[in-house]
């Protein structure tokens, strides 16, 4: 009786649990990088518009990322809220890491740091429909 009470709590427990499985996804398909806002002390001081930029999200973690002409391989993460880009191009290595503030099948913003402080908001709009 005490296994089977046990059994059953760590079932409930296990059913409750957060589903992460719906974020990678959505995340999938191509992307058009639209816009990077950034942000010091909480005031916009700037906002890019882009292209020609374009970022490509395979189910299998792996993807491409093409901005100003250069295509770079890389590989993502996701865990919670928080995106991991690793991205190989010909002039070596990078990460990035943020926060994925919005994720609908028609739209990806991502919040990550910048240089000198500022907070980046890089906005995507899905062009796999």
């Amino acid at each position: 009786m005490k296994k089977m009470l046990f059994l059953l709590i760590l079932a409930s427990i296990v059913s409750c649990k957060k589903d992460n499985s719906q974020k990678p996804s959505l995340l999938v398909g191509n992307w058009s990088f639209i816009s990077e806002s950034a942000y010091q002390n909480g005031n916009i001081v700037s906002t890019d518009y882009f292209t020609t930029s374009f970022l490509t999200l395979h189910a299998d973690n792996t993807g491409s990322l093409t901005a100003n002409g250069t295509s770079s391989l890389l590989t993502y993460t996701v865990d919670n809220n928080t995106i991991t880009f690793y991205i190989t191009n010909s002039t070596g290595h990078s990460t990035i890491t943020g926060t994925i503030k919005t994720l609908t099948s028609s739209e990806l913003e991502i919040n990550r740091s910048g240089a000198s402080g500022q907070t980046l908001d890089d906005i995507y709009t899905n062009i796999s429909h």
